[in-house]
């Protein structure tokens, strides 16, 4: 258990005064000041002893360029030193001249001039008290404003972002629609188509480009597929003619080549078909890039699929 710090001495109080205690003290002696009622009464009989000595040019050396430093460049301090400078002279005016300059006090002992001490020690403390109430007002204001701005450029970024989240939803679901009547689509077209034609061993199928939470569509490749043919819708033309790479998901090119541009009602789309012996039962990505009319290649869309076997 630790021992209790000694109880401050006079010439400790008077460094702590003039700001030559060290910080640690210092901090401790601030805490004392406001939960230590003795303390405090003794601290401020040890402050006017020492304003007194200043008054009276008791003070020499080092104590006195530190006393000038901090209570001169301080209204606080020199309004001290100023009331005891007025009580000194009037005390000076109203005592007859000794016959002979009596045994000079003692420092810092506690004057007949107390209780007026004890009612400029009270107003110094309204005073204090004030000014310390104005500035917690003005950064409790301060904080209570910057906590609204932060709250507000949250619920921003929420609907922002909810946002977001529902036109990607929107999109996903309208990829699904328009894959769901492709399949459709291919399904009433092997029924119709007579055998030999021309798409017998042609698969289609709508990939939707890679949106975030959506996902991978996953296809299965029936015996005696020949070609699998995959559409890719796009949000415009803007290119003259795009390109496609086809890559494991693991970054191996597994086809190259031109995609071609078609229409379908108002949907834009570039298609490729790949050979079926190329793919196996894994995940790949189709890269699109398509050429502007300055002549360079910018990235145009990825499609995301995987295969689950033949």
């Amino acid at each position: 258990m630790s021992q209790a710090p000694p109880f401050p001495t006079d010439q400790l109080l008077i460094s702590y005064l003039v700001g030559r205690c060290p910080a640690e003290e210092e901090e401790r002696l601030d805490e004392l000041s406001i939960v230590d009622d003795e303390f405090a009464d003794r601290l401020n009989a040890v402050e006017h002893d020492l304003v007194d000595a200043y008054v009276a040019g008791e003070l020499k050396g080092d104590t006195l360029d530190a006393f000038r430093f901090r209570y001169l460049a301080s209204s606080v301090g020199r309004r001290k030193i100023a009331f005891a400078d007025a009580l000194r002279s009037r005390a000076a005016e109203s005592k007859p001249v000794p016959a002979a300059e009596p045994e000079r006090r003692r420092w810092f002992t506690w004057p007949q001039l107390a209780p007026q001490w004890a009612m400029a020690a009270v107003a110094v403390a309204a005073v204090a008290a004030s000014v310390y109430l104005v500035v917690e007002n003005r950064r409790l204001t301060t904080q209570i404003g910057e906590g609204q701005s932060a709250r507000t450029a949250l619920e921003q970024r929420q609907t922002s972002l909810e946002q977001q989240l529902a036109s990607e939803r929107s999109a996903s679901n309208a990829a699904n629609q328009e894959l769901t009547r492709a399949r459709d689509e291919i399904d009433r077209s092997g029924k119709s188509s007579p055998a030999g034609a021309s798409h017998a061993g042609l698969l289609a199928f709508l990939l939707p480009p890679a949106t975030r939470g959506a996902e991978t569509m996953s296809i299965r490749v029936p015996q005696g597929t020949d070609r699998i043919q995959l559409r890719l819708p796009l949000e415009s033309t803007d290119f003259r003619a795009y390109d496609a790479t086809l890559k494991t998901a693991a970054g191996d090119v597994v086809w190259r080549g031109a995609a071609e541009l078609s229409t379908r009602g108002t949907s834009p789309e570039a298609t490729i078909t790949v050979p079926a012996a190329e793919l196996s039962a894994r995940g790949y990505v189709v890269e699109l890039s398509g050429l502007t009319r300055a002549g360079t290649r910018e990235f145009a869309g990825s499609y995301p699929f995987r295969i689950t076997g033949h």
